[in-house]
């Protein structure tokens, strides 16, 4: 039994790790291929549909870096992009129920989201109504 804690606590550092090192990735400093922003944000649904994350803070993470993904900057086309692959993915539900946390930098990172997903054209809108 030890040793499988002692895994579960460095399967969870690795996690964290890399949730730590996407989040720096996802903050467009230079920006991102399309592509691979698709790729990085297909693990975070991932591991939201999957309830891989148990953590608060690495589910914070993840939303923000979500939200900062779904932010709309320029391009309005790509924009659109990006929430119609949040809106598709149907993790919409849970992004909803992590808005009524406790944690409240993980309530105000999923009205974030939320606010993209309302901005975007008349289907989003209508999903998440």
């Amino acid at each position: 039994m030890p040793e499988n804690t002692e895994n579960n606590g460095k399967l969870k550092k690795v996690l964290d790790v890399s949730i730590w090192v996407l989040t720096r990735i996802c903050r467009k400093q230079p920006i991102l291929d399309f592509e691979v922003e698709k790729s990085i944000m297909r693990m975070f649904i991932f591991a939201i549909e999957n309830n891989v994350v148990n953590d608060s803070i690495i589910l914070r993470d993840i939303c923000f870096n979500i939200a900062y993904f779904t932010d709309y900057k320029i391009d309005r086309i790509k924009f659109l992009q990006k929430v119609s692959i949040i809106v598709d993915s149907g993790i919409l539900k849970k992004i909803l129920d992590y808005a009524e946390s406790s944690f409240e930098t993980l309530v105000i990172t999923c009205l974030k989201i939320l606010s993209d997903v309302a901005f975007g054209n008349d289907n989003h809108k209508d999903y998440l109504i």
